[in-house]
């Protein structure tokens, strides 16, 4: 019974493996929005936290999670959903409310507790009713920084809130803490189902122990094994332990460690523990912890059990204590069953040998995989052969020593019975036994038994006298790609090593599990219908002129196969795999020693698509959520979103048809589950409420143009989807996928299957699901602009309100950085500006996405905002493709509506180059940065009164100027040209100037086209008549004393005024005065012959830079 409880246990602490395997690292997540909501409002809106949601509603606990200054540990929905299956195991139930409210109270910390604060050991208050505590540390997966709870891992980190602040972790704070000292709990456990009275009334024979286990002057990290373990123990080891007083305290002292507390997370480095009797080793194998005391090895089975004064971490041996020998040792552990087996049919002199307790023996004995290596005939023959049985197993035996993985140095030889050499090798981080050619890793060393050591290695030695053709032909995994060679002899001869002239080979095989996981149709037609096909991908599975085995690759080596084509190898992080043409195979059995070179067995076909797009995906667990959503036309909504209710996915039938049907060419943007997961709970709630939506969003990840691999998808390029537009970007080494202005990074390229490719990306596309706030707040290159605006109201609670439609045009963090801190002060500490830019950036009633956009522009179309400006996207040749202004034609910036746009769930924010409605420059040095002025700036102001252009550079006035371009000079006489530059008349100065110039106003065209367009009107200021064009050119035209000139570039925005420029000059000679007279021309003297002589060469220069910038403008 206690047997079946710890196994139907094993899944809390394994929970966990579902959410690491969605998120490598962790993710910090706050924002003004976040910070505004207390914890209760912020579990409630977050989809990925749904059962906790739940637990709080039904149980009226709302209120715990809205007290001041708490930190909250909420694990996911997922973590809700497995642990209902256990809780009774636990002793909780969640259809209980005193039991809930007491277990999620322990979930709440007291004081608000960052992440950046936390220290390794550090304990906080939590807010169960008996304040228990619980406990912070800090571990390390390689480089990788996890701070747990516990032991539970905070995934996402730092959601600051009013009140304090929330994580999220990857399993449930239980069992809740107990109020008994470790040694009362051992006596009385809370946890249903386990008796730990051996060990407990044991420690009698230890009352110093006893004392300090029972009190809190000490606190400790238990490991105990539960009466169920010690029950098969037999009598005689019983008697020895129990009745040797000095080894009992020994063994019981080597399951404490004082004054130490360890919580155990479900991955990183644990590094040794010094108990009160030895050293405890930890290592990680899979999903599961085990643990090392004098070489005996020990499962965790339930870990961290807060107690009192430590933590209680359950195991399924007992530590230290050894009371078998190495032949009982090798006979009751399961994965040495073959080699046992052939023990007892040894002659009976050399078994007897091995059956004495007297003497002391190390073991190196292949597990049964090993023997599975070994192809079948041989492994009959040495079943039949007493010879070769005795010679195999002599092999692996030592006699006379005890030797212990620290003693095997590199390079270490030892001879076993039957005087064969063994010699150590060490390769990365393994250490391998080597007889002949054939290297065996220790899979588990140091197994202590009372007459010696046992270590489990992974090959068989002395039976290695066969081809890589016998082992194929000989392995029970092979026995497909057996069959399926008989039809290619060419490949026979080089796997036998008659065609390679005695040369080695490195094999990869498919195994037939992968085999017979194909379709019937599909193995057909390859291995069939196309056998042409599948022998030039079975050549590239073999590499010759060398073996490699794992010990030869330490990380990526690249090789060219027996078929010309180039495989990659990657050895790590226990992680060994090939890839060719694409395709990934993992090697399931690695190592397989043959005459004529090395052999592994891998679970996929290389360089041959062999799966449609719809199997092909089921082979990969992280993305099945989107496949489970593609496959069925009426379906259960996925417990990803714990919503009870059913979606009519109708229009996923067909789409699904197609993606299963070979003859298609498909690219798919599959999403990983956790990119479903992390969408908010409203925005979740809004998608599966809406199928028509629901399936436009899983069809905007797929595309029938054509299969695409990563090269394939040049930036700047475009794809037409099943729903809208899927556009390539490429910044460094990363693909973006965007679509509707949704982009997402291509995490796993490259998945090849029979009718497309597959890439995995991060983010679901099409469907925007954070607010326009939350985007800013979170991105880089928009919160720059965001911080600067947040503080004026209107503006952030526009991008606050999630029932909003708001366009945002943010100038770059880039742009920003480079303005001075006293641009910035001014602005930031102007509500008028604030104001001003808010008006000229922000669309408050308008989507203008990029769909939108596409829609509406033919050349250029116009969207004006509630506040009257005139938003401006205009096509362009350049490579962003569009421009956009809001009315002023000097800030114009180049926009890619599929580049720069960031989608939200009430809006999108475009990223620009600067400010729109906004400028740095006075009205001098915004003319002299335009080229339409270069040729005639000078000149016209050299005409204008004096002072004017200290006036022009007053921020603290306001003009509007109608400045002549540089072609306006062509439209004058050279005597007008005379007369301009000898006027010497104040008053004619101040009346061109007057003509030219609106003092205390800045009118933009539209004022203009308001207040001038009725000549009887009162509004209009302007000294000169405005004619307005009836053509479709809408031209406004300027008219004095018959001189018309028309505005050729309006809205030029200085930060004192505005510029508009003019084609000519306001200015007209009378014909009886175009000429000076003689008398005129006496009086000035030679003050009028210099000025007549400055007016012609400023009128060649004049004409001389124009032809210039005309010519460079062509």
């Amino acid at each position: 019974m206690c047997s079946k409880t710890m196994h139907g246990i094993m899944p809390l602490w394994t929970m966990c493996a579902c959410l690491l395997g969605f998120l490598t690292g962790y993710v910090t997540s706050s924002s003004d929005v976040t910070r505004s909501k207390t914890i209760r409002q912020l579990i409630s809106e977050t989809n990925r936290l749904r059962g906790a949601d739940d637990i709080i509603l039904k149980n009226n606990l709302g209120s715990q999670f809205e007290q001041p200054d708490i930190t909250a540990f909420i694990p996911s929905s997922e973590i809700f959903w497995k642990f209902r299956n256990v809780q009774s195991q636990y002793g909780y139930n969640l259809d209980d409310k005193e039991s809930v409210t007491t277990l999620m109270l322990y979930h709440i910390g007291r004081g608000r507790v960052m992440s950046d604060e936390i220290t390794d050991g550090q304990t906080i208050i939590s807010k169960h009713p008996s304040n228990y505590n619980l406990r912070l540390n800090i571990f390390y997966d390689g480089r990788q920084k996890i701070i747990t709870v516990n032991g539970a891992e905070l995934l996402v980190r730092d959601i600051v809130g009013s009140n304090g602040v929330l994580y999220i972790i990857d399993r449930m704070l239980a069992p809740v803490s107990s109020a008994k000292t470790l040694h009362d709990y051992l006596l009385y456990p809370d946890l249903p189902g386990y008796q730990f009275q051996s060990i407990a009334r044991a420690s009698i024979i230890a009352p110093e122990t006893k004392k300090a286990t029972n009190g809190i002057d000490h606190q400790f990290t238990a490991f105990v094994p539960p009466d169920a373990i010690l029950f098969p123990m037999p009598n005689s080891a019983q008697d020895v332990l129990f009745f040797n007083t000095t080894l009992l305290n020994h063994t019981i002292h080597a399951h404490l460690v004082k004054d130490t507390i360890l919580f155990i997370p479900a991955r990183g480095e644990l590094k040794d523990l010094q108990s009160l009797s030895g050293s405890i080793h930890f290592t990680r194998e899979g999903e599961n912890v085990y643990i090392q005391n004098n070489r005996v090895r020990a499962r965790v089975t339930v870990p961290n059990i807060p107690v009192a004064n430590g933590v209680v971490h359950v195991i399924d041996n007992m530590l230290c204590f050894i009371y078998k020998t190495v032949f009982i040792e090798t006979n009751t552990t399961k994965s040495l069953s073959i080699f046992a087996s052939h023990l007892h049919g040894i002659p009976g002199d050399l078994l007897s040998h091995i059956q004495s307790t007297s003497e002391t023996f190390t073991f190196f004995a292949p597990n049964n995989d090993a023997f599975a290596k070994v192809p079948r005939t041989i492994q009959q023959r040495m079943a039949q052969v007493d010879q070769l049985r005795s010679e195999v197993l002599g092999a692996h035996i030592i006699k006379g020593s005890d030797i212990s993985l620290a003693d095997m140095t590199d390079g270490k030889t030892f001879k076993t019975i039957n005087n064969f050499t063994l010699t150590v090798r060490k390769f990365n981080n393994d250490i391998y036994i080597q007889n002949g050619h054939v290297l065996a890793r220790i899979e588990q060393a140091d197994i202590g038994c009372t007459n010696g050591v046992i270590h489990i290695v992974s090959s068989v030695f002395r039976l290695d006298q066969f081809t890589v053709l016998d082992a194929i032909k000989g392995n029970n995994q092979l026995l497909r790609i057996s069959e399926m060679l008989s039809h290619f002899p060419e490949l026979e001869g080089v796997l036998s090593g008659e065609t390679t002239l005695g040369g080695k080979v490195t094999v990869f095989m498919p195994s037939d599990l992968t085999i017979m996981s194909l379709r019937n149709e599909t193995r057909k037609n390859l291995f069939v219908d196309h056998s042409d096909r599948a022998l030039k991908a079975l050549k590239g599975h073999l590499i010759e002129g060398e073996a490699l085995a794992t010990t030869d690759i330490y990380s990526t080596v690249l090789k060219y196969t027996y078929g010309g084509q180039r495989v990659e190898i990657q050895n790590a992080d226990n992680d060994f795999t090939i890839e060719g043409s694409h395709i990934v195979a993992k090697v399931v059995t690695s190592d397989i020693w043959c005459s004529n070179g090395v052999l592994h067995i891998i679970d996929n076909i290389l360089h041959l698509p062999t799966r449609n797009l719809m199997d092909e995906m089921s082979r990969h667990g992280d993305i099945s959520v989107f496949r489970e959503y593609l496959l069925s036309c009426r379906i259960l909504v996925h417990r990803s979103f714990s919503i009870s209710n059913i979606l009519h996915l109708e229009g996923m039938k067909e789409l699904s048809l197609s993606l299963s049907n070979e003859d298609g060419h498909f690219t798919m943007f599959v999403p990983v589950n956790a990119a479903f997961s992390t969408i908010p709970r409203s925005r979740a709630d809004a998608l599966f409420a809406n199928s028509t939506l629901f399936q436009n969003v899983l069809k905007a990840h797929v595309t029938s143009t054509g299969s695409k691999y990563t090269s394939d998808l040049y930036d700047g390029s475009s794809m037409r989807a099943e729903e809208e537009f899927l556009h390539i970007s490429r910044e460094s080494s990363d693909v973006f996928i965007t679509n509707n202005n949704v982009k997402t990074r291509i995490i796993r390229p490259d998945i090849p299957a029979i009718n497309g490719i597959i890439h995995v990306v991060d983010t679901i596309m099409y469907f925007p699901f954070y607010i326009a706030a939350e985007v800013m707040y979170n991105n880089a290159k928009l919160r720059a602009f965001y911080d600067l605006m947040k503080n004026l109201s209107d503006f952030s609670n526009l991008l606050q309100d999630q029932f909003s439609q708001v366009t945002v045009f943010a100038p770059s963090a880039d742009f920003l950085s480079s303005l001075s801190s006293e641009d910035l002060q001014r602005i930031s500490s102007s509500p008028q500006a604030l104001r001003t830019i808010f008006k000229g950036h922000v669309i408050p009633n308008g989507l203008l996405d990029s769909r939108f956009i596409r829609m509406n522009m033919q050349h250029k179309f116009t969207f004006r905002s509630i506040y009257g400006i005139p938003f401006t996207f205009e096509k362009q040749s350049t490579v962003a493709g569009t421009s956009i202004d809001a009315g002023y034609s000097n800030l114009r910036y180049d926009l890619d509506i599929n580049r720069d746009g960031f989608a939200c769930s009430n809006g999108v924010v475009y990223v620009i180059d600067g400010f729109l409605d906004y400028s740095f420059k006075n009205i001098i040095d915004e003319m002299k940065a335009q080229d339409k002025l270069k040729a005639s700036l000078q000149n016209i102001m050299g005409i204008f009164p004096p002072g004017v252009e200290e006036d022009f550079r007053d921020v603290n006035n306001e003009f509007t100027v109608f400045m002549p371009a540089g072609e306006a000079f062509l439209y004058l006489s050279q005597p007008e040209i005379l007369y301009l530059h000898s006027l010497v008349n104040s008053s004619e100065k101040y009346q061109l100037l007057e003509r030219h110039t609106v003092n205390g106003t800045a009118l933009s065209i539209e004022k203009i086209r308001a207040t001038c367009g009725d000549k009887n009107s009162t509004e209009c200021v302007l000294s000169v008549d405005v004619i307005f064009e009836d053509d479709e050119t809408d031209d406004v035209l300027l008219e004095w004393n018959g001189v018309r000139a028309k505005i050729i570039q309006s809205n030029i925005l200085a930060n004192n005024g505005i510029i508009h420029i003019i084609d000519r000059i306001l200015f007209k000679v009378e014909e009886e005065s175009t000429t000076p007279s003689a008398e005129s021309m006496n009086t000035r003297g030679v003050n009028a012959a210099s000025n007549t002589f400055s007016a012609l060469v400023s009128y060649l220069w004049i004409v001389t830079t124009f032809c210039i910038v005309h010519i460079v403008k062509r």
